[in-house]
């Protein structure tokens, strides 16, 4: 028996999953895998996600377990809601479970703006 881990203990990783208690109910989110955020990184960079906005649908598209969203939904979502409301706290919740929250070792990866840190 060895001590060490089986290669598809790395590649079949669940990602942490919690919900997120709004004003009106409760919504489930996951954090992003390091492929998705780099996945966002480059379409950042390719033109693809031209500002924050762009980022914050296409982080909350992805990472919305219940109920799923599509990135015009969460857009639609972004233009009805207040600037520190609902939104926020999902967007709050999808990077800490990424590790992407403010303090966490990123080890490289981009923030949830798309900044390099």
């Amino acid at each position: 028996m060895s001590d060490y881990l089986d290669k598809s203990a790395l590649t079949s990783q669940e990602l942490p999953e919690d919900d997120v208690q709004l004003a009106m109910g409760k919504v489930r989110v996951r954090g992003l895998s390091r492929g998705e955020v780099f996945a966002m990184q480059k379409s950042k960079a390719d033109g693809g996600l031209k500002d924050e906005g762009a980022w914050e649908r296409r982080m909350v598209s992805v990472a919305m377990v219940a109920p799923k969203m599509t990135e015009d939904e969460v857009g639609d979502w972004q233009r009805t809601g207040t600037a520190g409301g609902d939104l926020e706290s999902v967007t709050e919740k999808i990077s800490e479970l990424s590790g992407l929250s403010e303090g966490a070792d990123k080890s490289g990866l981009p923030d949830v703006r798309g900044d390099e840190s």
